[in-house]
This record gives C-alpha cells, sequence and structure tokens, in this order.
C-alpha cells in the first residue's frame, strides 16, 4: 500500500505542471511544481517533500506548505527524529525545526552555531544527535549538551578535504559516515578518517551511503 501511493504521488507531481505554489498552511489538490529534491515517508503514513516551493505535506488527499512564509524555499532535505519532529534542510537559509504536535517553526542559522546556511542532508543516530551535511562541512546538535552550545562542527580543519557533504550515515558500531565530492569519511567521536578501498583507492562524489 505505501509503495502504490508513493507512486501514485509521484505521478501527480509530475502531471502537475500548471499548478502555482501554495502558501503556508493552505491545502490544495495539487504538489508543486517545481524541483522536488527528496521524497520522505513518515511514521503515519504522509508523505513529505523537500521543493523549491518549500517543504509540502501529503495526507493521501491534499497537499499542505509547511513553510510558504519561509523566505528561501529551496528545500534539499527532510528528517523525521526519533520524537515525531522534523528537521527541514535548506539551501541557503539554514535548518528548520518543526513540532508536530504545536505546529511551530524554529529556526537556525549560523548565528546559532550551524556551520553553513546550506544544509544538504540531515541524520539522527542512535542517542539522538542530529547532524547536517552542509556546503561548509558538518554540523551536530544536541540540546543536551553544556554551557549553552548545542552545536559542534567539524570541517577540513577536522580532516575533510572538501567541505561539501552529500549524505551521512551511522553504522551498526556508532562510527558516523559522511560521503562528500572529494573522499568518503568515517567519524568514530575522536577523529575523522578516510575511507579507502583494500587497494587504497578513494571514493568520491559520494550522495549514498547504505550498510546491509
Amino acid at each position: 500500500m505505501n509503495q502504490l501511493k508513493l507512486g501514485v504521488l509521484f505521478l501527480m507531481i509530475v502531471f502537475c505542471s500548471c499548478c502555482i505554489a501554495q502558501n503556508k498552511g493552505e491545502s490544495t489538490s495539487y504538489g508543486p511544481t517545481t524541483s522536488v529534491r527528496i521524497i520522505k515517508q513518515d511514521r503515519n503514513g504522509n508523505i513529505w517533500l523537500a521543493s523549491n516551493e518549500g517543504i509540502i505535506r501529503y495526507d493521501g488527499k491534499s497537499f499542505t506548505n509547511i513553510t510558504g512564509e519561509v523566505g528561501s524555499n529551496r528545500f534539499f532535505s527532510v528528517l523525521e527524529d526519533s520524537k515525531g519532529n522534523f528537521w527541514f534542510g535548506n539551501n541557503g537559509t539554514g535548518a528548520y525545526y518543526y513540532d508536530s504536535v504545536k505546529k511551530s517553526l524554529q529556526h537556525f542559522t549560523t548565528e546559532d552555531g550551524l556551520i553553513s546556511n546550506q544544509v544538504m542532508c540531515m541524520y539522527e543516530d542512535r542517542i539522538g544527535t542530529v547532524w547536517f551535511g552542509t556546503r561548509g562541512g558538518v554540523s551536530s546538535y544536541n540540546p543536551r549538551r553544556s554551557l549553552g552550545q548545542p552545536f559542534q562542527n567539524l570541517t577540513t580543519e577536522g580532516g575533510f578535504s572538501n567541505n561539501g557533504v552529500t549524505t551521512i550515515i551511522e553504522d551498526k558500531t556508532g562510527r558516523i559516515w559522511f560521503g562528500t565530492r572529494d573522499n568518503t569519511y568515517t567519524y568514530d567521536g575522536k577523529k575523522t578518517t578516510v575511507f579507502t578501498s583494500k587497494d587504497n583507492k578513494t571514493f568520491s562524489d559520494v550522495w549514498s551511503i547504505i550498510e546491509d
């Protein structure tokens, strides 16, 4: 059923080419008409679209623009966290935290500690830390950190040869993996290491990583 729902949604996006953009909170029978960067399904079966028109939620009947009033609507990523709330990554204005109960948005930028306002991807690890892959490196966010500084950052100074991070995943051992345009990296909580094959070759231009 979920695969059918996604298939129908894809067709609706493709054929809705003559519709106008939505305002925040407005529900319509059509989806975004410009580029859709990513499609995610949440625990309740709703479909979330990160697009150039904002973050669009599809409940099986109608589309609702969650971020219609945000200045820049070029969203690249959506993450549902372990508490059922959502994070949205924007290519220019940083990250947004959406409280699914209060229906409210909280905005995070470089002024709050985020390493770059161009957020490409996001991932939540097993202890609830949210990782942001950006064009300027990696930020990790955990509100339980002390001294009022929930963000920690990794850049080329921490071992990256390229700051453009395109994908993030945690493996079974707790290591965090980062795919970039230049190399693939692992992070064990203390140091960053370039991942290579048995013949010492690196993996570049990596956009997705999975663990089998």
